[in-house]
C-alpha cells in the first residue's frame, strides 16, 4: 500500500508547484555523451540512447534485454525472461552476470562490489532510466575497472527546467501490474524530481506443487539540486541523490532436463518451491559541479551504494549437484523423482541460503580544460577516484524431506556454516585523455593507472560469531597502466571514419591466489559511421587479443559459486557489428512515417590455449567461448500516421554452446537458435497523454534460452501487455 502511496503523493505535489523562473545550466563531465553532437569527436564505438529512444522498447515490462539487442555489438544471455538480473557481453567478452562490462548510472559505479565481485546479481532498475551510454573501444577508456569489454552507463531521470508530471500504469499477462510516476519541478537557482517505480507479476512458469514464480520490484529515487544563477561568474551545481530499492523474486537456478523441457518449457519442479531472492540496495550521490569560466571545470562526485541479497534456492538433492541430475536423470533417478515430488527421505534436498552483503563507497573528480595550440583544439581531462568495496558472505544450508510434493525442512543449518568471509578491496584510479581536434581529424589519446589492494579475511565454517579464532587472511596487489587512442575523421558531411586501439584489463579479486594473472588484452576497431538525417547507420570491425582470459567459478556458470578466478590462458575475439536506420516516408517527404532498421553483429570467440577446468571441461585451442552467439540480428519497420504508432521488431539469437566446443555439439550442450518477433502500437488521445499496448513474442516462439547453471530455461512466452501514459 505504501508504495501506491508515494506515487499519489507524487503527483499530488505537483498542484501545488510554483513554475520555473529562468533556464539554468545543465552539465556533467563525468558523463561521457551527455548529447549526440558528442557521438561525432567520440574515439571508438559509442551509442547514446536518450528518452525518445527508450519510448520504442520500454514498458511490457521494461526489460533492458528489449532495448539492447538493437545496439550493434552487444550479446545478451537470457535468464529468466524477464531481464531483472541480466547477463551482458561486448564484442565476445564473458556475459555472466555482466562482470565483464563496468555498469554504471550517472557515471557512478553502481555494481554491488565492482572491484571485489563484479558479478551483477543487483541492478539498475531499468524502468525508471531516461537514457543509456553504450560504450565500447577507446572511447570506455575513461571508465573501470572493467576495460576490456566496454561501459554500459545507465542515465536517471533529470530534473527538468520547468515543470514535469509523469504517469503511467501499465497491465499484462501473468497478474502483471507496473506503475511508473515521477514529478519535478525546476526554478531559477535549483530544482527537484522524486520518482517511484513498482511492478509485479506473478511469473510465466507454472510450479508442480502451485504457487508464484514472479517478482515484485519497488524503486523510489529523489533529486534535489541548488545553483547559482546561470550568468554567474563562478557557475556552481550541488545535487544530491537518494535511491532505494527492494526485489522479492520467486526465482530458482534450476532449469528442466531436455525431454520436460519439450514436454513443457514453462514447467517448474516443485523442489524450487522454497526458492526466493530477496534483494535489497540503498544508493547516495552528491554531485558538485564547478565552472570558473569558459573554459575550465570540475565534477565532483561522493557516492556510496549499500546492497544485501539472499538467493534462498536449491543446491544438492541426495548429495548431487542439480546439474548433473538435469544432464543425466537416468542415472540418478531417485534424486530427480525427488524434484519432481516423490516422497524423499529427510535431509534429502538441501537449499543453501546465499546471504551477502555488499558496501561500495568513494569520490571521483573530473577536470576538464579546453584551449588551443595553435590550429589545434584542446579539451582535455583528467580524472581521479578512490573508492572502496567491500562482499561479506555468512551464509548456510537447510535440509528438507518431500512428500508428495510438499517441502517440509528437517534440518536448519547454522549461520556462518557455509561460507563466512569478507573480500574487500581499495582502489586508487587516475585518467588523462585529451581530445585533439584538427580540422577534421580528431585524435582521442588516453591512458588509465589503476592501482588496487585486496584483502581476503575466511573466518572459517565454525566461528559464526567471527572470533578470528580460525581466521585466514590473504593480501595482493594489483597495478596497471591502461593506453588507448581513439580517432575519427569527417571523411564527408555524412561519413564518419573511426577507428581506435587499447589496452583491455580486468582486475582478478580477493580470493584469487599468486599464480591467478589480470586478465588483459588488445583490443582493435575501425569503420565509419553515416548520417543524413533520414539516413544513419554504422559498419565497425573488432578484435579483442587476449593475453589471459579469466574465468569465474560462480553458479550463475555453472560452477561451485565460489567465486575464485581461474587463468584460461590466449584467446580472442573479432567480428563485425553493423546497423542501419531508414526513414523510407520522410526521405520521400511522404505524410506518413515509414522507419526501418536493421542490426548484425557477428561475433568469433575461441580459446587459443588447451586446459582442462572443472568449469568449462577438456578445452582445445579452436574451441567456441560458451554463450556468445555467433549471428545476432535485430530488424524492426514501423508506421507513424498522425497520433498513431506501430512498430514490429523482430531479434534472431544463434544457437550458444554452453561448453567450450565446435560445431557437432549434443542439443544438451547448446541453446537453440531463435526469432522471436514483438508488435507494439501507441495512439495518443490527447496532447501529452497516450495509449499502448505491446504483444512479446508474436508468434510464441519456445527455445531453450540457457542452459546453465542447471537445466534448460526458456524465454518469455506470448505475453500482451496494455497500459496508459500522461506526461505534462
Amino acid at each position: 500500500m505504501y508504495r501506491v502511496l508515494v506515487i499519489l503523493i507524487i503527483l499530488a505535489s505537483s498542484l501545488i508547484a510554483e513554475e520555473k523562473k529562468d533556464e539554468k545550466k545543465s552539465t556533467n563531465r563525468i558523463l561521457v555523451l551527455s548529447d549526440k553532437d558528442l557521438l561525432k569527436v567520440a574515439g571508438g564505438s559509442a551509442t547514446l540512447l536518450d528518452e525518445e529512444d527508450l519510448k520504442e522498447t520500454k514498458g511490457s515490462g521494461d526489460d533492458v534485454h528489449q532495448t539492447l539487442k538493437k545496439v550493434p555489438g552487444v550479446n545478451i544471455l537470457e535468464e529468466e525472461g524477464y531481464g531483472l538480473r541480466p547477463n551482458i557481453s561486448f564484442r565476445g567478452t564473458p556475459p555472466e552476470r555482466s562482470r565483464t562490462v563496468t555498469i554504471m548510472e550517472d557515471g557512478v559505479l553502481k555494481s554491488p562490489a565492482p572491484y571485489t565481485a563484479p558479478s551483477a546479481y543487483i541492478f539498475p532498475t531499468f524502468g525508471r532510466m531516461e537514457g543509456l551510454e553504450i560504450l565500447k573501444g577507446a572511447s570506455q577508456i575513461k571508465y573501470g575497472p572493467q576495460t576490456i569489454g566496454g561501459s554500459l552507463n545507465m542515465l536517471s531521470a533529470k530534473i527538468p527546467e520547468d515543470q514535469r508530471i509523469f504517469a503511467r500504469i501499465e497491465g499484462g499477462e501473468d497478474s502483471f501490474l507496473n506503475a511508473h510516476a515521477k514529478f519535478g519541478q525546476g526554478y531559477e537557482n535549483g530544482g527537484f524530481l522524486l520518482q517511484a517505480y513498482d511492478t509485479q507479476t506473478d511469473g510465466f512458469k507454472k510450479l508442480d506443487s502451485g504457487g508464484d514464480t514472479g517478482f515484485d520490484l519497488t524503486d523510489l529515487m529523489g533529486k534535489f539540486q541548488i545553483n547559482t544563477d546561470k550568468a554567474a561568474d563562478v557557475y556552481q551545481e550541488l545535487e544530491f541523490k537518494v535511491n532505494d530499492m527492494t526485489q522479492d523474486s520467486d526465482e530458482t537456478y534450476l532449469g528442466l532436463t531436455e525431454n520436460d523441457f519439450r514436454d513443457d518449457p514453462y514447467r517448474r519442479y516443485s523442489a524450487t518451491q522454497n526458492d526466493k531472492l530477496d534483494i535489497s540496495q540503498e544508493s547516495y550521490q552528491l554531485r558538485h559541479y564547478i565552472q570558473p569560466n569558459e573554459l575550465v571545470d570540475l565534477t565532483t562526485v561522493l557516492y556510496r551504494t549499500k546492497s544485501a541479497r539472499n538467493w534462498y534456492k536449491l543446491d544438492k538433492v541426495g548429495g548431487i549437484g542439480l546439474s548433473d541430475i538435469m544432464k543425466d536423470p537416468l542415472t540418478y533417478a531417485d534424486p530427480y523423482s525427488w524434484i519432481t515430488g516423490m516422497t524423499s527421505p529427510d535431509d534429502s534436498l538441501v537449499i543453501r541460503g546465499n546471504n551477502r552483503r555488499y558496501d561500495s563507497k568513494g569520490i571521483q573528480s573530473v577536470l576538464g580544460v579546453e584551449f588551443d595550440t595553435g590550429s589545434v583544439g584542446h579539451t582535455v581531462e583528467f580524472g581521479a577516484r578512490y573508492h572502496e568495496d567491500e562482499e561479506d558472505r555468512f551464509q548456510a544450508e537447510d535440509s528438507y524431506r518431500m512428500e508428495n510434493g510438499t517441502m517440509i525442512r528437517t534440518k536448519l543449518g547454522a549461520p556462518g556454516s557455509q561460507e563466512n568471509r569478507i573480500g574487500d578491496a581499495q582502489a586508487w584510479a587516475f585518467f588523462l585523455q585529451d581530445t585533439l581536434k584538427l580540422d577534421k581529424l580528431t585524435l582521442t589519446p588516453g591512458v588509465r593507472y589503476e592501482l588496487i589492494d585486496y584483502r581476503n579475511r575466511d573466518f572459517g565454517k565454525l566461528d559464526p560469531t567471527r572470533s578470528g579464532s580460525a581466521l585466514t587472511t590473504s593480501e595482493s596487489e594489483v597495478d596497471v597502466v591502461v593506453p588507448g587512442l581513439g580517432a575519427t575523421y569527417v571523411l564527408t558531411d555524412s561519413v564518419l571514419l573511426v577507428g581506435g586501439v587499447h589496452k583491455g584489463f580486468a582486475p582478478p579479486g580477493p580470493q584469487a591466489t599468486s599464480d591467478i594473472k589480470e586478465e588483459e588484452s588488445v583490443n582493435y576497431e575501425a569503420g565509419l559511421r553515416y548520417d543524413n538525417q533520414s539516413l544513419s547507420g554504422s559498419l565497425i570491425g573488432f578484435l579483442n587479443d587476449y593475453d589471459n582470459l579469466l574465468g569465474a567459478d560462480t553458479l550463475a556458470a555453472g560452477g561451485t559459486g565460489s567465486g575464485n578466478l581461474f587463468n584460461a590462458g590466449e584467446a580472442r575475439s573479432y567480428g563485425v557489428e553493423t546497423g542501419i536506420g531508414y526513414d523510407i516516408g520522410k526521405s520521400a517527404k511522404l505524410s506518413v512515417g515509414l522507419p526501418v532498421y536493421v542490426s548484425y553483429t557477428y561475433t568469433n570467440a575461441e580459446f587459443r590455449d588447451s586446459f582442462n577446468s572443472s568449469l568449462f571441461g577438456s578445452v582445445t585451442s579452436g574451441d567456441k567461448l560458451p554463450y556468445i552467439a555467433e549471428n545476432l540480428v535485430s530488424v524492426g519497420v514501423g508506421v507513424d500516421y498522425q497520433k498513431f504508432k506501430v512498430r514490429l521488431d523482430g531479434h534472431f539469437t544463434d544457437e550458444m554452446p554452453v561448453i567450450a566446443g565446435q560445431s557437432g555439439l549434443r542439443t544438451d550442450e547448446k541453446t537453440d537458435d531463435n526469432w522471436v518477433f514483438d508488435l507494439g502500437a501507441s495512439y495518443e488521445v490527447a496532447e501529452g497523454t497516450r495509449v499502448f499496448s505491446k504483444v512479446r513474442n508474436l508468434f510464441d516462439e519456445e527455445y531453450v534460452a540457457a542452459r546453465r547453471p542447471a537445466g534448460a530455461r526458456p524465454g518469455l512466452p506470448t505475453t500482451v501487455f496494455a497500459g496508459i501514459e500522461i506526461d505534462l
